[in-house]
């Protein structure tokens, strides 16, 4: 004989699961991990390092340079004096080294910002599928766009406008779906409150919601999909009809998904 099912472990696994999974530490963890990531930040950390050197450098340079002048002036001390000199040439071959590294850094344009992550809503609620193709379609389309905004040559290969338009668009949808999955969940919490005579009235709302985030998720998809064909585009034929096809059908689904978001309950 199988034993028994514990209804009521099974409900308590699941609250603490999603509790885990929703808590603000493990979330601030993963936010700071990830900005630690972050290809930008990189770059950063890495101009600081090499203005640190630099800056040390040119100081042990600036000392050992004139305790040497001071010895050959003043002391007289020959030995200490040709040292401390070969030991400033040495620094200042570090400094110039580290001061063209410097400049290098400083030449390469910083990636752009990663896109800061929401949190999904717990496995047990309607919205998490939906939020989690969401969240896999944003990451895809801030990658995508950044790809776009490369410039070819010294001209962008998009217009920044239609950049702009598509990512200002996509952030107002993702923003007003967001608000959607908050509803569809403060809807499931209550149906898990009410009585179970009543719970069945509350079906259909539920079943409503889920469906238009699936139909935001999926007209945002449109959006990304345009994206992807206006990079593959660009870089097969940069200077061709192309891009502008691909460009004016970015423009046009950012327009709709505009006007789409409009409709999202609020």
């Amino acid at each position: 004989m199988g034993s028994a099912r514990n209804p009521f472990g099974e409900l308590v696994s699941q609250v603490v699961g999603d509790q885990v999974r929703a808590s603000p530490v493990v979330d601030e963890v993963r936010r700071r991990f990830n900005a630690w990531r972050d290809p930008r930040a990189k770059a950063l950390r890495a101009r600081k390092r090499a203005v640190r050197a630099t800056t040390t450098w040119g100081g042990l340079t600036a000392v050992s340079g004139g305790g040497a002048a001071l010895e050959f002036a003043y002391v007289n001390d020959g030995a200490f004096a040709y040292g401390l000199a070969g030991f400033g040439a040495l620094t200042l071959i570090a400094t110039l080294s580290s001061g063209m590294r410097t400049r290098r850094l400083y030449k390469v344009p910083l990636p752009e910002p990663a896109r800061e992550r929401q949190a999904l809503p717990p496995n047990s609620s309607r919205a998490h599928e939906p939020m989690r193709r969401l969240d896999a379609a944003e990451q895809t389309l801030h990658e995508l766009l950044g790809e776009l905004r490369t410039p070819s040559g010294a001209v962008p290969v998009v217009p920044g406008g239609s950049l702009d338009s598509a990512a200002g668009a996509a952030a107002t949808a993702a923003e007003n779906l967001r608000g959607l999955a908050a509803r569809l969940q403060a809807i499931e919490r209550s149906r898990a409150a009410t009585a179970p005579a009543d719970r069945a009235a509350l079906n259909e709302p539920i079943d409503t919601l889920a469906g238009q985030l699936h139909e935001g998720v999926d007209e945002y998809g449109k959006l990304v999909a345009a994206a992807a064909r206006a990079v593959a585009a660009s870089a097969s034929r940069p200077s061709s009809t192309a891009v502008t096809e691909a460009t004016d059908e970015l423009s046009g689904l950012a327009s709709a998904l505009q006007e789409l978001s409009r409709h999202f309950p609020r």
